[in-house]
């Protein structure tokens, strides 16, 4: 499933990274490096939906993991990994 994700993630970004747009993504969001994946693809934004259901703090769990993240993947600048998978 994660290969099929991230096959999936890696064209939808480059087939929009050459058009200028807002792109949002969504869907299995539930964790600070499925936000890097997104943005990696090409998210400008990234919305957490159903993980809401199971976890109501899970945003804010994402939020507060998100610097770790980056620092454990050498990322200092979110708006830098944008469209770079």
């Amino acid at each position: 499933m994660v290969k099929i994700k991230r096959a999936f993630l890696r064209s939808f970004g480059i087939s929009l990274t050459a058009a200028i747009c807002i792109i949002i993504g969504i869907g299995g969001v539930s964790t600070a490096y499925d936000v890097i994946e997104m943005m990696l693809a090409g998210a400008t934004a990234v919305g957490v939906g159903s993980a809401n259901l199971t976890d109501p703090f899970i945003s804010k769990k994402i939020i507060e993991d998100l610097p770790f993240v980056m620092e454990k993947l050498g990322i200092d600048d979110l708006e830098k990994i944008i469209g770079k998978a």
